[in-house]
């Protein structure tokens, strides 16, 4: 804690707003109570060698391999060891805004081009401030970026700087893969941390492709709730299985909190409390929409007791604002709802989520497939949320969207395009 507050007061010095330096402040103390359940696997010493040699790296895993965990934990051992500040930032130009060039700081920026695949936007801005960003850092700060494998593979032949193989991180690769040991000490320290005895047997052999990919997320998840450590084994084996079980129960017992799941993931997974005490329009909108198709009624004092009750289960609270716990429940909890209610999805998802998760094609039997089907009763609404991302200039996932090769598809775009041009 005097670190954090030493290197709070080097903030205080830069040209950081105070209601920003006060933000940084919540979010470094909650990242410290978050970290404490932290493994350090047996390849984290070449881990961190490498990021304190290195002014960029960029750390690539799928959903739930610890990329988040990994990064906010190397932020706080170099502000420890070599008193780094540490600046968390959520777009790239705050880099440019907040670097200075003769100090020695540490910026962090989780899917720096992407969460469900490549952000154009995000790509652009990189090149087109690259020579801002490096001169801002000089020769004393560091970047640590986050990115989801499915994103860097997209993204790989658009050869984007941050993305050179010399600066990453593959948590997945045979360097750092977890092994027995990583997996046992991550659970161990999960279960301490929440004082639940851990069976002999409950340890996992986790052989499912899935299970290895998620582990440091399955061991969090699996503390959070006594009906998943009922599972054991079962659990690490078939994790969206359970979670998707989990989101049927909600929806049929407890519909107040399963609807306030879906506000959030409608509004860019984050409800504030000044959305709710102020009645934001698009939350109004959102939340009418959502209460109706829930079939429950609830205030806005309702469904923050519903947020507040499922937080380190499906939600988190920071800075007075809630967020789903993780993409990988914002994933399971979309494709449940989104089968659904297709259109709804259509409505208020991002552009790049329509462009990858939903398909014309037939899911498969694959536990792990998240994605939304589209019907033929769908095909306009499809092609007139296409044309509306046209509009806003969402170029790349528009026209990169697999969906238009299906003749269906791409016939229904072509009338809806039509249909504006006369208009």
């Amino acid at each position: 804690m005097i670190k954090l507050e030493s290197s709070q007061q080097k903030i205080n010095e830069r040209n950081i707003p105070l209601n920003i330096q006060e933000q940084y402040k919540r979010l470094l103390e909650s990242w410290l109570k978050g970290d404490k359940p932290f493994h350090e696997i047996h390849s984290f010493p070449d881990i961190l060698d490498k990021v304190q040699l290195q002014n960029i790296t960029t750390i690539i895993g799928g959903p739930g391999s610890g990329k988040t965990s990994t990064a906010r934990h190397l932020a706080l051992r170099l502000q420890t060891d070599c008193e780094f500040e540490i600046v968390p930032v959520d777009d790239i130009t705050e880099i440019k805004q907040y670097g200075h060039p003769r100090c020695k700081q540490l910026f962090i920026l989780d899917d720096v081009i992407g969460v469900f695949g490549v952000e154009f936007e995000k790509l652009t801005n990189l090149e087109r401030y690259k020579e801002s960003i490096l001169n801002a850092l000089g020769e004393c700060s560091k970047i640590l970026f986050t990115c989801r494998k499915a994103v860097y593979n997209e993204a790989e032949n658009l050869k984007s700087f941050v993305l050179d193989k010399k600066y990453l991180i593959d948590l997945e690769d045979s360097n750092n893969q977890l092994n027995a040991e990583d997996r046992k000490q991550i659970l161990n320290n999960h279960c301490k941390q929440n004082d639940i005895s851990l069976k002999a047997d409950v340890l996992p052999n986790v052989s499912s492709k899935v299970g290895c990919m998620m582990y440091p997320l399955l061991c969090k998840l699996f503390c959070s709730k006594s009906e998943y450590q009922a599972l054991g084994k079962e659990f690490f084996e078939n994790p969206h299985f359970c979670i998707r079980k989990e989101m049927d129960y909600l929806q049929g017992h407890k519909k107040i909190q399963y609807a306030s799941l879906i506000m959030c993931m409608f509004c860019q997974n984050a409800i504030t409390e000044i959305m709710m005490t102020k009645e934001d329009s698009r939350f109004m909108e959102i939340r009418e929409k959502v209460l109706e198709k829930c079939r429950v009624s609830g205030r806005n004092s309702e469904i923050k007791d519903a947020l507040d009750h499922m937080i380190n289960t499906f939600t988190i609270r920071t800075d007075k604002r809630y967020s789903l716990i993780h993409d990988s429940v914002y994933e399971v909890l979309a494709f449940h709802y989104g089968n659904q209610h297709q259109e709804d999805m259509l409505e208020y998802m991002s552009s790049s989520f329509v462009a990858k998760k939903f398909s014309i094609s037939d899911t498969s039997d694959d536990l792990g497939d998240l994605h939304i089907k589209i019907y033929k009763e769908h095909y306009s609404a499809f092609a007139k949320r296409l044309v509306r991302d046209l509009k806003d200039l969402e170029l790349y996932d528009v026209f990169m969207n697999t969906n238009l090769k299906h003749k269906c598809i791409c016939s229904a775009f072509i009338d809806e395009l039509k249909k504006n041009v006369i208009s």
